[in-house]
C-alpha cells in the first residue's frame, strides 16, 4: 500500500502496448503510484509506441481495447504518463520541425494552435485515453544542436500540451540551467522534474536541482515538491548492472533530507528480464523507494 504524499513511479517500455493486461496487473499489485510508458514522435508528428501509431492525423490510431486497458490503471488510483524521447531518440528534432515549420520562425514565432497536427494528436490522445495525465519529455538529442534540450520547443511543446489538458513533466539528466529556463518561461504548463541519476545522470543528485529551481522561480516555488529522482534497476550483462532494492532504500533514504517527496525507476523491461536471476521484485523497488523516504 502506497503511503500518502509520496510518487513512486515506473517507467515502461513495450510491455505496456505489446502484454498490457499483464503489466497493468503487475503494477497494480504494487504500491506504485505511476506508470510511465514510453513513446516517440515520427517526423509527421504522429505518436509512436513500440512501432505503432497510436495517434496520427488527428485521430487515435491505436488498438481499440488499449484506452479501455489503460483505465485499469487509473481506476485503480494510478497516475499515467507517456514519455516522448530518450537517448540517441529524435523525436525532439522532428518536434522542432513541426513547431516551426518556416525558415526563420525559430525560436519566436511558433506554431503551437489547434490547426496544428501535434495539437490534433495530442488532443487525439487524451480524448481517447481521459486518464492520461501528462507527457514526459525526454530531450537528450537534437540533430541541429547535440547539447538537449532545446529550449523553445521544449517551452512551446509543453504549452501546447497545457492547452490539450495535459500536463508536461522534464525528464533531465544534464544542461540544468537550460532545463530550469524551460519551467521559467512555461510555470503554468510544466509541473516536474523526473532527474536522471543513473548513466549519463549519474552523480546528479536532487538538492542542486532543487536549489537552481528555487532560486530562478522565487521562495514561493516548490522546488522541493518538483524533482523526482530516478534510478536503474538491475540490468545488464547477467544483471549485473543497476541498483539492488536495497540500494535505492538507502540512496532515497540519503536524499530524504532534501525533501524530495517521490522517485521512479527505470525501467520495467529490465526488471521483469532480470527477475528469474536476481527474485528482485517490482514490489521490492516500490517499497524501496517509500522505506528511504519514511524510515
Amino acid at each position: 500500500m502506497s503511503i500518502t504524499g509520496i510518487t513512486e513511479s515506473i517507467f515502461i517500455g513495450g510491455p505496456l502496448f505489446t502484454d498490457p493486461a499483464t503489466t497493468i496487473a503487475n503494477v497494480n499489485a504494487t504500491e506504485f503510484t505511476e506508470a510511465v510508458g514510453w513513446a516517440g514522435l515520427d517526423p509527421d508528428g504522429s505518436v509512436n509506441y513500440s512501432g505503432t501509431k497510436i495517434a496520427s492525423g488527428g485521430s487515435y490510431t491505436g488498438p481499440a481495447n488499449w484506452p479501455d486497458q489503460l483505465a485499469q490503471l487509473t481506476s485503480a488510483g494510478k497516475r499515467l504518463q507517456i514519455m516522448i524521447g530518450g537517448w540517441t531518440n529524435p523525436s525532439f528534432a522532428y518536434a522542432r520541425k513541426l513547431i516551426f515549420p518556416n525558415p526563420g520562425d525559430y525560436p519566436d514565432k511558433p506554431q503551437i494552435g489547434p490547426d496544428t497536427i501535434l495539437y490534433k494528436n495530442f488532443s487525439a490522445l487524451k480524448a481517447a485515453i481521459p486518464g492520461l495525465n501528462g507527457i514526459n519529455l525526454d530531450d537528450e538529442y537534437d540533430e541541429s544542436d547535440p547539447t538537449a534540450p532545446d529550449v523553445p520547443v521544449i517551452v512551446n511543446l509543453s504549452k501546447l500540451l497545457a492547452s490539450v489538458g495535459l500536463e508536461a513533466t522534464c525528464n533531465p539528466y544534464q544542461s540544468m540551467d537550460q532545463w530550469v529556463d524551460c519551467v521559467a518561461q512555461a510555470p503554468e504548463a510544466i509541473t516536474r522534474f523526473y532527474l536522471q541519476t543513473y548513466a549519463g545522470g549519474s552523480g546528479n543528485t536532487p538538492g542542486p536541482w532543487i536549489a537552481a529551481l528555487q532560486a530562478r522561480m522565487g521562495h514561493s516555488f516548490d522546488a522541493k515538491g518538483f524533482v523526482f529522482p530516478g534510478m536503474w534497476c538491475k540490468h545488464g550483462h547477467k544483471c549485473t548492472e543497476g541498483s539492488t532494492p536495497a540500494e535505492v532504500q538507502s540512496q532515497f533514504k540519503g536524499w530524504q533530507s532534501s525533501g524530495i517527496q517521490g522517485g521512479w525507476i527505470w525501467i520495467y523491461d529490465d526488471q521483469q528480464q532480470c527477475l528469474p536471476s536476481t527474485s528482485y521484485t517490482l514490489e521490492d523497488y516500490a517499497s524501496a523507494i517509500a522505506a528511504g523516504l519514511t524510515n
